[in-house]
């Protein structure tokens, strides 16, 4: 698995304005309350994992930097989720993006794979069935699995640990 850590060299230019995967967990004791237009959602314990993109001037790492905030506006439907402080933030995932709409080709992918949040975090995407996916395993098995299916996929996808990101 290629992941980044304090002392690699691995060249991230091609990524800065790519898509992710956001890897949150709720543990067993906790449920977050969420609300999604009209619905109230309640999210149980489980490994999530939540698609975006950067393309704009706030490259991948800013806009995961945001997510990791716990203080922030709630703008997206995902911001609900990461600023609850019961939510685990564990990393992600940055790809690279030779595949046109690489929320819509990632979540074409994940949706045969895991469960997922109906309409959620894909507004600006009607195509898509939502951002937000339901690992059942544990937290590593879910890593590794995502892992896999991305480079099944020619994704070439780098892992990051959340507290890397943090440390920079």
């Amino acid at each position: 698995m290629r992941w980044l850590g304090k002392h690699s060299s691995i060249g991230l230019d091609e990524y800065r304005q790519s898509c992710y995967i956001l890897v949150l967990e709720l543990q067993e004791e906790t449920s977050v309350d969420l609300r999604l237009g009209r619905q109230k959602l309640t999210l149980g314990p489980g490994v999530y994992l939540y698609i975006g993109s950067a393309k704009g001037t706030c490259d991948v790492f800013c806009r995961v930097l945001r997510h990791l905030s716990p203080w922030k506006r709630l703008h997206w439907h995902i911001d609900q989720l990461t600023s609850d402080t019961r939510v685990l933030k564990h990393g992600f995932f940055i790809i690279k993006n030779n595949h046109g709409d690489c929320e819509t080709a990632l979540s074409s992918i994940l949706r045969r794979i895991f469960d997922y949040v109906n309409g959620f975090g894909c507004s600006d995407k009607p195509g898509d069935v939502s951002h937000l996916y339901i690992c059942r395993g544990t937290l590593e098995e879910c890593i590794i699995q995502v892992y896999r299916v991305l480079d099944d996929f020619c994704f070439e996808p780098i892992w990051i640990q959340a507290e890397l990101l943090l440390e920079a």
